[in-house]
């Protein structure tokens, strides 16, 4: 498979680079090691929706003492498919007032239960066979539900999952502080196929997979009282990450 050949080569680059030991990040931010290493890599930072090397999506992550501190990482971004879902409504309906009385909308919600929201509101996913979508039913504070007209189309959902998730590799880099800098040592690599969409929708059904909402409104700037939308987010616990995807050895 052509696929081998690209694992093979990113494999190959990452010695690489870790052959450099430990490297002075100058990046801030989440994302700070997993932009270094693309830097390294010379890949031009960018917005696409496409896989990041040759058809392989690379996420990095940092290792505290040997250990990840985050549960979840971010499979991929989509809003839902249908029309009834606008963000600023979705916002002004569901959200709570933040420290600047402004509305926010922070929540990660999950099919086996429902997550309430200081508004009041709660949420659960539901995945319907039948109609073939994955649906987001919002419930008032007595527990009845009161929309359940957002959903994504798993036409939509298995589309954005192949084209950007389909191949996948995992880098790790330790890190450790000197002053007030950070210096970041990349470790380890490995690589992924992903199983199948049926297991997409097991891991939802599971809890494996939440789905995170991130909105607000921009609070001063050019843009300030429009809408922030950082992303309806499909997110996979790491745990089960071989639930999801086969490692395969290079």
């Amino acid at each position: 498979m052509q696929i081998f050949f690209a694992f093979k080569k990113l494999k190959k680059e990452f010695e690489r680079i870790k052959s450099y030991g430990k490297i002075c990040n100058e990046h801030k931010g989440l994302h700070s090691v997993g932009t270094l290493f693309e830097e390294l890599l010379g890949k031009k930072k960018d917005q696409l929706s496409l896989p990041d090397y040759e058809g392989i999506e690379i996420k990095t992550k940092k290792l505290y003492q040997g250990k990840i501190k985050q549960k979840y990482f971010t499979l991929f971004h989509e809003k839902p498919s249908s029309v009834s879902y606008q963000t600023k409504e979705f916002l002004d309906t569901y959200g709570y007032g933040s420290s600047h009385n402004e509305k926010v909308l922070n929540m990660s919600i999950y099919s086996y239960k429902k997550v309430s929201v200081i508004s009041g509101y709660s949420f659960q996913l539901f995945v319907n066979e039948k109609k073939k979508r994955l649906e987001l039913h919002c419930y008032d504070e007595t527990g009845c539900l009161i929309d359940a007209s957002y959903y994504w189309s798993f036409k939509d959902l298995k589309k954005r999952l192949y084209q950007k998730m389909k191949y996948l590799a995992f880098v790790f880099a330790s890190v450790s502080y000197y002053s007030s800098d950070e210096f970041v040592q990349f470790q380890t690599i490995s690589f992924y196929i992903l199983r199948d969409f049926s297991f997409f929708l097991f891991c939802i059904k599971q809890g494996c997979i939440r789905v995170s909402f991130k909105i607000g409104y921009f609070r001063d700037g050019p843009r300030k009282g429009e809408v922030h939308d950082h992303g309806v987010g499909f997110e996979l616990r790491f745990s089960d990450l071989e639930t999801l995807y086969e490692k395969v050895s290079i």
